[in-house]
């Protein structure tokens, strides 16, 4: 089995036979009042934050990306941040997994903790994952505050910014002796900030300028110290926003995973 190819191993590397779910990506049926949401595997994560938001739910926790297949990202172990949240395959109540002679099995987190606990992240190698009864929440926001500080601070306090804070995550790009430090706090006060300088910052600067610069570093890597110090430098201005929360979970998708990991003809061919 292969999702979106957006691990950075070679997992999904095989000179035999893969199964993709792209196009059974459907929304089986949304329990309102217990909160659940029953889906196909091959639904991706964006998707799924788009049709939850439409009747004011939302999961608890999310990644950087939200291009993954559901069933991919809970077999690879994809995670968000948070001490008091875990994993996105915690989030699973149950799910159905085809094995190889084509049995079905239903297996459930509460009934077959064992099973459920050795099969829930299973690289695809344990059969074919068909449907996904997730927990989710009411949609909720989140107060993004993101800004440089300086890595020694960082360091010093870093037990504070774990423990007093929903979520939150660091990037240092190295060598560097700036951080720069993403802190999200769930809030019900309505959403603010300007739209526009987040659109030019997420769907312009950081898919085309960043990666632009990110690849000069990976084929010169002598001057890698200096684009980073770029990077860092054009992040040095704050970000201060409330949004909702899977906006702000997410960051600009990367340039095609897919392709990267030499999948992009497959939707050119038949799938069967």
């Amino acid at each position: 089995m292969v999702g979106t190819g957006h691990s950075w191993s070679d997992v999904c590397h095989s000179k035999e036979a893969l199964i993709n779910l792209d196009l059974y990506n459907k929304i089986i049926h949304i329990d309102q009042e217990r909160k659940t949401v029953k889906i196909q595997a091959g639904i991706k994560l964006w998707q799924i934050n788009e049709q939850l938001d439409k009747v004011g739910l939302a999961l608890s926790n999310l990644g950087s990306i939200d291009q993954q297949s559901i069933a991919g990202a809970i077999s690879t172990g994809t995670h968000g941040t948070g001490i008091n949240f875990q994993i996105l395959a915690a989030q699973i109540i149950e799910f159905s997994l085809i094995k190889a002679n084509g049995e079905k099995i239903i297996i459930n987190k509460n009934n077959d903790e064992n099973l459920f606990n050795a099969c829930v992240v299973n690289l695809g190698a344990l059969g074919t994952i068909s449907e996904i009864t997730l927990q989710v929440t009411d949609a909720f926001n989140l107060h993004d505050q993101t800004e440089t500080i300086d890595f020694d601070s960082v360091i010093e306090n870093i037990d504070y910014y774990i423990n007093n804070n929903d979520h939150f995550k660091l990037w240092w790009l190295a060598p560097t002796k700036k951080v720069v430090v993403y802190r999200y706090q769930r809030t019900n006060n309505p959403r603010r900030g300007s739209k526009i300088k987040q659109y030019i910052r997420d769907r312009f600067t950081s898919v085309y300028i960043y990666r632009l610069l990110v690849l000069m570093g990976k084929m010169f890597p002598f001057i890698a110290k200096t684009i980073n110090s770029i990077l860092i430098w054009d992040l040095r201005q704050p970000v201060d926003r409330i949004e909702k929360s899977y906006k702000v979970y997410n960051v600009p998708p990367p340039l095609s995973t897919a392709k990267q990991n030499g999948l992009s003809t497959y939707n050119k061919q038949k799938k069967f």
